[in-house]
């Protein structure tokens, strides 16, 4: 039999995330034989080995109100707000005591573990916590915790400084594990592990990539999207999160197609037939299966693609750049990423917003002065060499501002800059080289590839 673990991060809040990812894992019906986690991935990770999903559910659910910093629950009060609070409170317990005692924010798990289900479990359960008097990290298994102590060492692994004090288990200080493994992998390696799912927060902590990298058949979960402030809990978010975390691991064992939004299976593979197939009349790009160029210009190129690699994370197939370009777009458009998409319907909202954008006529270059009505602007003011040199780029940066004032009513945002360069495109599909172009995609790749598949979209599909 082939064992399988599953790696969990800390990130205290972000810790909702796992939820989701376990909630997927039920579905898809993988199985787990090894468990490992640290800090707020040890609470998760202990709650699965007890195969009970309606207790973890139960115990986020008793998260939501941030009883921590006795932050009263004003649910009308901004997003924003309600963080800046948390995070007042929270420096104002450092300064004053040191930090809070975990077990405040923590200490309803007790209702929902169960000790003996846990070590009963076929699961093996691993965690990580760092002895802060012997300056030495802590790598146990269940069976390496004496009877009646795992909870100790579990709110052990979740006392993250400054925010929390130690925590003391028979006179010893214990932290955070992440100070020593964020992310367990070889914990799970040294059990036997020979397929690794590994959950990254991308939180505080160190991750030692030499072992995911040393991992066999590694499948690595993350997010594309920010999961919050670590020390927020918020129920709202809980359930984005959890909501994030079930569609990523959909997407990692090939239910879903996609990194940032969930597509039907076989949706990447689709999207890049049709442009390949639109390649030949498609301006400014030429696709075939060995050869990928933007704007006819391999620096730019180089660019654009290197950009569309970055979003990516499990996959690495051609067809994956493709839906890649795609989603670049969504986002930008704002699409929702907590549900699931055919390309159909999402080209579709895709162009309906893109069409609510009112067009961004900037005025020619042609209105701004000229560095020789600069020059004779300040001809006979006393002002030479270096000093007049500065004052001619000032006046040339004022008559900018002054320009995009009068000219540009309304606050120029990454779609309406998407709009202006599909325009300016259409303007130029008879051109072979763009120079112009190809240092736009330097500057701004993500807003040239929204132009280009936007204009893919309304001309040439």
């Amino acid at each position: 039999m082939v064992k399988t673990a599953l790696v969990l991060a800390g990130g205290a809040a972000r810790g909702a995330y796992e939820l989701g990812v376990w909630r997927g894992l039920r579905q898809l019906g993988i199985p787990i034989h090894i468990v490992t986690g640290t800090s707020i991935g040890a609470i998760n990770g202990a709650l699965i080995v007890q195969d009970d999903y309606e207790s973890a559910q139960e115990f986020w659910r008793s998260l939501e109100l941030n009883k921590l910093f006795n932050i009263g629950d004003h649910p009308e009060e901004p997003k924003p707000r309600r963080i800046r609070s948390t995070y007042l409170k929270l420096s104002k317990s450092i300064l004053t005591e040191g930090g809070s005692d975990v077990r405040l924010l923590f200490g309803g798990l007790k209702h929902y573990l169960d000790e003996e289900k846990i070590r009963q479990s076929p699961m093996d359960f691993g965690l990580v916590t760092v002895n802060v008097d012997e300056r030495k990290a802590c790598e146990y298994f269940s069976e390496d915790i004496p009877e009646g102590r795992l909870l100790d060492f579990i709110f052990a692994s979740c006392a993250v400084g400054p925010a929390f004090k130690p925590y003391v288990i028979d006179g010893q200080r214990y932290v955070d594990g992440c100070y020593y493994d964020n992310l367990p992998v070889q914990l799970a390696l040294s059990k036997g592990a020979e397929k690794v799912i590994a959950v990254d927060l991308d939180a505080f902590g160190i991750v030692h990539k030499k072992q995911l990298k040393a991992a066999p058949a590694l499948t690595l979960i993350r997010s594309h999207w920010d999961l919050g402030p670590s020390f927020f809990f918020d129920g709202e978010q809980f359930k984005r999160n959890a909501q994030l975390g079930y569609l990523d691991l959909l997407k990692a064992f090939h239910h879903y197609d996609g990194q940032a939004y969930a597509f039907e299976a076989q949706t990447a593979h689709s999207l890049m037939n049709e442009l390949m197939a639109a390649g030949k009349k498609l301006p400014f790009l030429e696709i075939t299966n060995s050869r990928f160029i933007f704007l006819q210009d391999r620096r730019a190129s180089r660019r654009l693609l290197l950009f569309l690699q970055k979003r990516l994370i499990n996959k690495t197939d051609l067809q994956d750049l493709f839906l890649a370009w795609a989603e670049n777009v969504g986002e930008m458009f704002e699409l929702d990423p907590l549900r699931s998409y055919t390309l159909e319907a999402f080209n579709q909202i895709l162009l309906q917003g893109y069409e609510e954008v009112p067009s961004l006529d900037l005025p020619g270059v042609s209105e701004l002065p000229g560095l020789q009505g600069m020059q004779s602007a300040l001809s006979g003011t006393g002002i030479s060499g270096f000093g007049a040199l500065r004052l001619q780029f000032a006046v040339y940066k004022a008559s900018i501002k002054e320009m995009f004032t009068k000219s540009v009513p309304y606050r120029v945002n990454r779609r309406s800059t998407i709009k202006y360069l599909v325009n300016l495109l259409r303007e130029h599909t008879e051109e072979v080289h763009l120079p112009m172009l190809s240092n736009l995609a330097a500057l701004m790749p993500a807003e040239v590839l929204g132009a280009l598949y936007i204009l893919w979209l309304q001309d040439y599909r």
